[in-house]
C-alpha cells in the first residue's frame, strides 16, 4: 500500500498551484501579486490534504476540483470583470500541467521521489508557459515591456505600441500611456493619487473621459521618463493579445505638442 504524507501532499500541491496561477496571470499580461498567489496556493495545498482524508473523498471529485479552482481564481483575480476568462484559462493551464506531471511520472518509473517528477514536469511547464510564451509575446512586433513606478513601488506591464494613439495630456503635452486599471490595482491600492480627466475619441466612442494620474517614473524602451501621465482604462484593452496597455511609440516629445491633439485619439 502506498503511503502518502500530509506535509508532502500539502507542499507539492501548493507548489503546483502556485506555478499554475503564476502562468495564468502572466498569460493575461498582468503583474504578479505575491500575497494573493501565496494565499490561493496554500488553500490548494490544504484542499489536497483534506481530499485524502477518509470520508472526504467527495472533495476529490470533478465538481470538488472545479469549485476549489473557482475559489483560488477568486482570491487571485477578485470578482471584477472577465472572471470567467480567468477561470477557464486557469483550468486550461491546470490540465496542461497535470498532463505533464502524469507523463513525466510514467517516464520516470524508476524513481520513487515525487519531487523529481515535480521539478522536471513543473520546470518544463513553467518554462514553456511563463518564459517562452510570455517573453515571446513581449518580443513580438508591436509589444513592448514597461515598468511604472509610484511611491517606491513598481508594476511591470506589457504594452502595445499604438502609433495611432495621439491622445496627449493637456498639462504636460506628453502622449498618454493608457493602461487597464486592473493591471495597476496593486500600485494604486490605498494611495490617494491626484487625478484629472482628459476627453478623448476612439472607434465606437465619439466622446469619453479618461482618468489620468502622473507616475513617478515610466521605464520603457530602455529610457526612464519622469512624472509621466498614465491613463486608466476601465476595461481590458486586449482580447487575449497579452498586453494591458497602449503606448504611443516615440511621440512622447512635448516639442511636437499641439492643443488640437490633446482631446483626440484614433
Amino acid at each position: 500500500m502506498r503511503v502518502i504524507y500530509a506535509d508532502l501532499a500539502f507542499f507539492l500541491n501548493a507548489a503546483l498551484d502556485y506555478l499554475t496561477l503564476c502562468c495564468t496571470v502572466r498569460l493575461f499580461g498582468l503583474p504578479l501579486r505575491q500575497i494573493r498567489l501565496a494565499a490561493a496556493a496554500a488553500l490548494g495545498g490544504i484542499y489536497a490534504v483534506l481530499a485524502l482524508l477518509p470520508g472526504w473523498s467527495l472533495l476529490g471529485s470533478a465538481a470538488g476540483k472545479c469549485l476549489m479552482a473557482l475559489g483560488m481564481v477568486l482570491i487571485v483575480f477578485g470578482r471584477r470583470g472577465y472572471f470567467l476568462r480567468h477561470y477557464l484559462l486557469f483550468l486550461a493551464v491546470s490540465c496542461t500541467l497535470s498532463g505533464a506531471v502524469v507523463g513525466v511520472e510514467a517516464i520516470l518509473l524508476a524513481t520513487e521521489s515525487p519531487w523529481v517528477v515535480f521539478l522536471v514536469s513543473g520546470g518544463f511547464c513553467a518554462f514553456v508557459l511563463s518564459v517562452v510564451f510570455f517573453r515571446g509575446g513581449a518580443a513580438a512586433p508591436g509589444l513592448v515591456r514597461a515598468k511604472i513606478g509610484l511611491g517606491g513601488k513598481t508594476a511591470a506591464v506589457t504594452l502595445f505600441r499604438d502609433t495611432g494613439n495621439t491622445l496627449r495630456d493637456p498639462g504636460s503635452g506628453q502622449v498618454i500611456c493608457v493602461v487597464w486599471a486592473e493591471a495597476l490595482a496593486s500600485l494604486l491600492k490605498d494611495r490617494q493619487v491626484p487625478r484629472h480627466t482628459v476627453p478623448y475619441q476612439s472607434l465606437g466612442q465619439t466622446a469619453g473621459a479618461l482618468e489620468v494620474f502622473y507616475c513617478d517614473a515610466l521605464t520603457i524602451d530602455g529610457r526612464t521618463l519622469r512624472h509621466y501621465p498614465i491613463g486608466l482604462a476601465p476595461h481590458p484593452l486586449s482580447d487575449g493579445g497579452g498586453f494591458v496597455g497602449l503606448w504611443g511609440g516615440g511621440q512622447e516629445g512635448a516639442r511636437q505638442y499641439g492643443p488640437p491633439l490633446a482631446a483626440k485619439s484614433t
